[in-house]
């Protein structure tokens, strides 16, 4: 009898092998979401090393703050490289889909005056044939780090508004933050309010909202509003993607934004 027992028993584990779920095949076709990511390296003047990551997205990720997706500098080191969304300072910036018009501000600090060097580390997924620009607002350059590091000078301080990340010397309109080199607009996220920051002398007039089949979803007067860090409430609006125009005496700065 336990002879009998052992041979159902073996019959029956053959049998469930034979039958199991198609799951455990290795034969298998499947196929795995792919995304863009850009991974630069900075060196500091005494030669501290970071790393900082942005990553595309697609549907899962928007231009402001997404737990998950983000990660947000918690230290205060005299030296370091980061991105800005807003005023917040990301290593990790996870963003929506690839335009070739996003622009994304860069923040180094620095506690000594001397050189920094900024490069690509490393690309996932990535066109070869796309350029990669650091865009020094100081000087209005231009430098395409696929051809090698870009070096520039600093002073002593914390320079938020000079440099961006970008892929076209022609940079206007796009998903990431758009910037005239210190005026910039980002849709938060957490918050669920638009972020203007200016620190120029061009004061923003007015900054309206358009749903994308044109209509005025919002609208706001801020000629005698501080700028230098404003938030506009959008928390009662549909999610979407929206347009925001801001008119100032030298023109108007344009950005789409995906409001969740």
């Amino acid at each position: 009898m336990k002879n009998l027992y052992t041979r159902i028993s073996i019959l029956f584990l053959f049998g469930m092998l034979m039958v199991a779920p198609k799951s455990f095949s290795q034969d298998d076709d499947f196929t795995e979401e792919t995304f863009t990511k850009l991974r630069l390296g900075f060196h500091s003047h005494n030669n501290f090393y970071r790393q900082i990551l942005l990553g595309f997205e697609n549907d899962n990720a928007t231009e402001g703050i997404d737990p998950g997706f983000d990660a947000v500098n918690v230290f205060n080191l005299p030296n370091d490289f980061y991105f800005l969304c807003g005023t917040t300072e990301l290593f990790i910036q996870g963003v929506g889909y690839y335009n070739t018009n996003n622009i994304y501000p860069l923040g180094v600090r620095s506690n000594s005056v001397g050189t920094i060097t900024i490069n690509i580390d490393a690309a996932e997924y990535w066109d070869p044939t796309q350029e990669v620009f650091i865009y020094d607002a100081d000087n209005n350059t231009y430098f395409n780090i696929k051809n090698g590091p870009f070096t520039a000078n600093v002073g002593v301080g914390t320079f938020n508004n000079r440099f961006s990340l970008r892929f076209s010397t022609q940079s206007t309109l796009g998903t990431g933050t758009i910037t005239d080199g210190k005026m910039s607009v980002n849709y938060i996220t957490s918050e669920k309010v638009l972020s203007l920051i200016n620190t120029t002398s061009n004061t923003a007039t007015t900054v309206s909202l358009y749903s994308i089949t044109g209509q005025k979803a919002a609208y706001w007067n801020v000629s005698e509003i501080d700028q230098t860090n404003l938030n506009l409430p959008v928390s009662g609006l549909s999610a979407g993607v929206y347009i925001v125009n801001v008119e100032t005496p030298g023109g108007t700065i344009t950005k789409k934004v995906l409001l969740k």
